[in-house]
């Protein structure tokens, strides 16, 4: 009697978990919650877990032992279903982050790395890199702590565009910026048998060279894709 009771109260709080967080995250979850939202969804399926799986025990005691065990038959079956589904699309879902390899095939090869020497902005990032041989990008917070993410090949693939563009003007006409002007950013670039390339930064520099503020511009703007595993610490 005792384990059909509780078979029914941790199936019926499996169920009221993905009910809690479905309906939360619908209803619930404020506008504008940002990465927090999945967070809220989360906490009011934990909620309704928790109230179901003590209703249940509740309402289970006022029960027949052959009436709980029917209950709990049914209630197990669609916890089973619930968690098998979650599970897929948990695995869907992380897999969907990351491309095959062969979506990286003919890309170019590089390590980018775009900084601040002067922050005039204290909420902008003082650091992006951008490693394609470890297939990730690197942007470091104002606050000190470093975020990662995976390198989505269409990121790779455009990010790319803009570093080769620019280093064909580095090859063409040596320096890209005019070294009396006053450095307040620095891009690294190196290719694979090449010489590593270093700007030092202007803000004039960026205006006039829009092949140098195009390929600062992507890499700064790489991990603004949603579907990124990404990380910090």
């Amino acid at each position: 009697m005792w384990l059909w009771r509780i078979i029914l109260s941790v199936s019926v709080a499996i169920v009221g978990l993905f009910a809690g967080t479905m309906l939360g995250g619908w209803y619930l979850v404020p506008a504008g919650s940002g990465m927090a939202g999945p967070a809220i969804a989360l906490g009011y399926g934990l909620a309704a877990a928790a109230g179901s799986a003590v209703l249940a025990a509740i309402g289970s005691a006022y029960l027949s032992a052959r009436r709980v065990r029917g209950i709990a038959l049914a209630t197990g079956a669609v916890a089973v279903a619930l968690l098998g589904l979650g599970v897929a699309g948990y695995l869907r879902s992380q897999a969907a982050l990351y491309d095959a390899d062969e979506a990286y095939a003919g890309l170019p090869s590089y390590r980018l790395v775009v900084e601040r020497v002067v922050v005039r902005d204290p909420v902008l990032s003082p650091r992006v890199a951008i490693d394609t041989e470890r297939r990730i990008w690197e942007i470091a917070l104002p606050d000190g702590r470093v975020c990662r993410g995976n390198l989505r090949a269409a990121a790779q693939a455009r990010v790319g565009e803009a570093a080769l563009a620019l280093a064909a003007l580095a090859r063409s006409s040596g320096a890209i910026c005019d070294g009396n002007e006053p450095v307040e950013q620095r891009l690294q670039l190196t290719l694979p048998g090449e010489r590593p390339i270093d700007i030092g930064v202007s803000p004039l520099c960026v205006e006039q060279q829009p092949l140098l503020a195009r390929a600062m511009r992507e890499a700064r703007n790489v991990n603004l894709r949603a579907d990124s595993d990404v990380e910090c610490d």
